[in-house]
């Protein structure tokens, strides 16, 4: 899902390489690159958060 985001991104790059002052397809791009990076950090996020608590699974292992 984040390879998902990172193609959104290209993709929205990509159409505002082409963008000028009377393109239509101007703000929609703005619209998914604005959408996907958010989409983006959030999915990272949730990814880092669910590493750091599943990180601690060692410790029920140990012997007292």
């Amino acid at each position: 899902m984040g390879a998902l985001a990172l193609l959104e991104l290209i993709a929205a790059g990509y159409i505002l390489s082409f963008s000028n002052s009377n393109n239509q397809y101007a703000w929609k791009s703005m619209v998914i690159l604005f959408f996907s990076m958010m989409y983006f950090f959030i999915y990272m996020l949730l990814d880092y958060t669910g590493e750091e608590i599943g990180s601690d699974d060692e410790s029920a292992n140990e012997k007292p």
